[in-house]
């Protein structure tokens, strides 16, 4: 007799097996198992999961994530959690490589690798702004919202005529 736990176990068996049938993991243990069908526009891959007759769409590396530390990551506003790569291959879904972070954590550690591809990447390669403050230390802002950086010196110029401005007018 088959019972509530058991179908569910199923349930959750075939939901992996699908998972893993569209990863290569032929490489080998430590090495990337990268996504084969379905990437979005930032190359992580997309798993779609059917659950209470909706379709629900995940980032593939934050899905496996969730699934390896037993419980979906965070994204709420108390915390957000996204999956991030140690290895910086968007692609890749071996857990081994794998790790939950911040937003600003995740996009400080691509760039400290030179791996960082967002909107800023042109400028991800400067080492000092327009004005010749350098970009690096306390004067580094990473704007996450707008996924690039900012030279800390010329933004406090910049709030300053703003600021300026404003009584002016």
């Amino acid at each position: 007799m088959m019972t509530r736990y058991d179908v569910e176990l199923d349930s959750y068996t075939r939901l992996l097996d699908r998972f893993w049938s569209h990863v290569d993991r032929s490489a080998g243990p430590d090495e990337c198992w990268p996504w084969r069908i379905g990437c979005n526009p930032g190359g992580y891959g997309n798993f779609q999961v059917r659950r209470n007759g909706k379709h629900y769409t995940f980032q593939a590396s934050r899905w496996v994530l969730g699934m390896t530390l037993g419980e979906p990551l965070r994204w709420d506003s108390e915390r957000r959690e996204e999956a991030c790569h140690h290895c910086d291959n968007p692609p890749c879904c071996n857990p081994r490589h794998l790790y939950v972070g911040g937003r600003v954590e995740n996009i400080g550690d691509a760039w400290r690798r030179g791996h960082f591809h967002g909107r800023a990447n042109a400028n991800s390669k400067k080492t000092h702004c327009d004005s010749g403050h350098p970009l690096s230390g306390d004067n580094l802002y990473l704007d996450t919202k707008r996924n690039k950086r900012e030279c800390r010196a010329c933004g406090a110029a910049r709030a300053r005529r703003y600021r300026a401005e404003r009584r002016m007018g």
